[in-house]
């Protein structure tokens, strides 16, 4: 079929009069030269160490062409009609395709591809010039894969060669039906697959040929959509002519060319799903291995996953795995909003190629997938967690805090930390900024981290890029002993507040960072350990067992307008009008009412494991770090807050070092210790 010897009809070859003459076989013009493919194109890596080059040869755009002028006229004598049934609004039937030029197997056919052409209406992903059938559009229901070739809406119309789309003659034309979907379904023809088979079938070393001669069945199954039977079609297929001379060795006499240079299958699985949407929470994540089948350099692709509305768009350049033919990619969502019931992702498999042979220059050439995943409904929970990765730190981290892909540790004597937790299994370092005394807090705000200095201050260091973080400013907070300096800080509406062990809370004015300047102090009663902010009200932990809570309404003018008994407090999370607190060393967690605020009471205590306790929430649950001082260890407790007047311990697990504070994004919980670096703990 691949009678693409158009290009050696069209005056490459003037031997060829006649392309389906078998004297023409036997009488071919050796100086013969393809004028619309490209031969090759190659890689060269110099390491001019070693002394070596490596020459790499890399795809090209081969030759891709609508092989439907060969097959048609006349109709249903080389494509033809094997079966069809309607059931209600589908339609059934099987589709033959007969290479047209029997005994010339130097027109041996690659990845032939029978693809219907329909309308669009499923658009709004990273690449707008894709456009699919939607739902209510005709569409096929059991594709093998998706393409942009020879789409009317893009490609020429009706211009009498190979390089164009052609109204089938059993279709609507276009000219009627005005066909606007650019990336259409086909299902692929080759001497390996039966009608119903799947492309798992296809042996990576068969390169998928159609011969020459061959009839190639495979199963369409159409839903009509809203619209009734209005479609069209062409016939996808690839061929550059084989080396060497006759008898010709079918696959190996052709050219990797030959085949076409984006990937022709895609199969996925799921590592992990954690995606949730009960009616009124939604999250999670989801992971997925997504093999490549591709007949060259299989790992020479970009990899695309994307669900408008359900989850930022994610890619890999760089594969995994792989074996014969394939090659493995490995992608992660973590920042989920999905639906209810289940999302539909859209895979893109991009090869280095570009421009669809020119006609559409600077599109990328790739096969496009949908793959449905389902979406629980109710939220998953942290109820076996496990320590997935410990990575190595400076001993004594004291706070951490999470912002978007990294997590911002502070090294009592190391300064801050910044680790890329894009992948919490690979986390890694990657920077340290020096801060010359004793950090202990940290709070984040933007494109600066706020560092709290149990010796100094405040610092203000610039993050972005993380890469490239470094001290902006520091602010001098005085304390009358060394060591007694800001505790913890919280960031809010161009304020600091840092909880200030010796001068209660302290504000300072960080707009702009650079001329930043202490405006207030409020002392309190006792060591100020911990500091949050919700809206107007600072709330601050006392070491000799109070709550305050201030109104920094202005901060100029803030003081304390409530103050509740608790134990010994020492770190604080706020949360739906509740503030939970963690006494040090009772080793508890009170959680106290606040709202309204001047009637905050006590409404519940929870005992839980170790001695400094620090806490954070997430949905319905309260993460506390605990140091199981003088064992050496720690552990994460795992509180169920749903009401939190009937709090309780959910789950728990044993960490190696001492616990000193927690955070939790989606399903990890990355917990800091003064021993052992920092812990990070898969909830589910």
């Amino acid at each position: 079929m691949l009678a693409i010897l158009f290009v050696c009809v069209l005056g490459c070859s003037s031997s060829r009069e006649d392309p389906v003459s078998i004297a023409d076989r036997t009488e071919r013009d050796t100086s013969y030269k393809p004028t619309h493919n490209l031969l090759g194109l190659w890689r060269f890596e110099g390491n001019r160490d070693a002394a070596t080059l490596d020459i790499t040869p890399l795809r090209s755009a081969g030759m891709h062409l609508n092989a439907l002028p060969f097959l048609e006229p006349p109709p249903l004598v080389n494509l033809t009609l094997e079966s069809l049934a309607f059931q209600g609004n589908m339609v059934l039937c099987d589709i033959g395709l007969r290479h047209p030029f029997q005994g010339l197997s130097e027109f041996t056919g690659f990845d032939v591809c029978g693809i219907l052409i329909s309308h669009g209406s499923t658009g709004g992903f990273d690449n707008p010039d894709l456009l699919f059938p939607g739902p209510d559009d005709l569409h096929l229901t059991n594709p093998d894969g998706y393409t942009r070739w020879w789409n009317p809406a893009e490609f020429p119309v009706n211009t009498g060669t190979m390089f164009c789309y052609t109204d089938g003659l059993l279709g609507t034309p276009d000219l009627v039906a005005d066909f606007n979907a650019t990336t259409n379904a086909y299902k692929y023809f080759c001497d390996e697959l039966e009608p119903n088979d799947s492309l798992d079938e296809i042996d990576p070393a068969g390169r998928g040929v159609f011969s020459a001669g061959q009839k190639n069945i495979r199963r369409y199954k159409i839903d009509m959509g809203t619209a009734g039977l209005v479609f069209n079609y062409a016939v996808d297929a690839s061929w550059v002519f084989p080396s060497g001379g006759p008898p010709y060795d079918v696959p190996d006499d052709f050219p990797p060319q030959a085949n076409r240079p984006e990937p022709w299958g895609i199969s996925v699985t799921v590592v992990e799903n954690t995606l949730y949407n009960d009616g009124v929470e939604l999250g999670g994540g989801l992971k997925l291995d997504i093999r490549v089948y591709d007949w060259l350099n299989p790992d020479q692709n970009t990899v695309r996953i994307e669900s408008p509305g359900n989850f930022s768009l994610a890619e890999s350049s760089s594969a995994t795995g792989g074996g014969a033919g394939y090659s493995i990619y490995s992608l992660e969502i973590t920042d989920a909003t999905p639906a209810m019931s289940e999302i539909e992702l859209l895979i893109t498999a991009e090869c280095e190629v570009s421009g669809y042979g020119n006609l559409l220059p600077g599109e990328p050439q790739a096969m496009y997938w949908f793959y449905t995943v389902p979406v629980s409904d109710e939220a998953p929970s942290p109820e076996n967690p496990i320590i997935e990765k410990e990575l190595t730190l400076p001993n004594l981290c004291d706070d951490i805090i999470i912002q978007g892909n990294y997590a911002y540790v502070v090294a009592r004597y190391e300064g801050l930390h910044i680790i890329n937790i894009t992948m919490p299994s690979e986390a890694f370092l990657v920077n340290t900024v020096d801060t010359p005394n004793q950090a202990s807090g940290i709070a984040v705000d933007g494109e600066y981290a706020y560092v709290a200095d149990y010796n100094y201050g405040l610092r203000i260091i610039d993050i972005n890029p993380p890469e490239s973080a470094y001290i902006v400013n520091s602010v001098p907070t005085p304390a009358p002993v060394v060591q007694d300096g800001p505790k913890n800080v919280a960031v809010a509406d161009g304020y600091a507040y840092l909880a200030h062990y010796s001068n209660g809370l302290q504000i300072v004015d960080v707009d702009p960072v650079g001329s930043a300047y202490l405006v207030n102090t409020v002392p309190i009663s006792g060591a100020a350990t911990d500091v949050g902010v919700i809206g107007d009200n600072a709330y601050i932990t006392g070491s000799y067992g109070d709550l305050y809570i201030v109104d920094i309404n202005p901060p100029g003018s803030a003081s304390i307008i409530k103050t509740v008994d608790t134990a010994t407090a020492w770190g604080i999370a706020l949360d739906g009008g509740y503030a939970y607190v963690g006494n040090k060393p009772a080793g508890d967690v009170t959680i106290i009412d606040t709202d309204p605020i001047d009637t905050a009471f006590l409404v519940k205590t929870v005992d839980t494991p170790g001695y400094y306790v620090n806490l954070c929430i997430s949905g319905d649950y309260a993460y506390v770090s605990g140091d199981n001082y003088p064992a050496g260890d720690g552990s994460l407790q795992i509180l169920a807050i749903n009401p939190p007047e009937s709090a309780y311990i959910y789950s728990s697990i044993n960490i190696p070092g001492r616990g000193t504070t927690v955070a939790v994004k989606d399903n990890y919980a990355f917990e800091t210790t003064l021993n052992h670096g920092l812990q990070i703990i898969k909830l589910w």
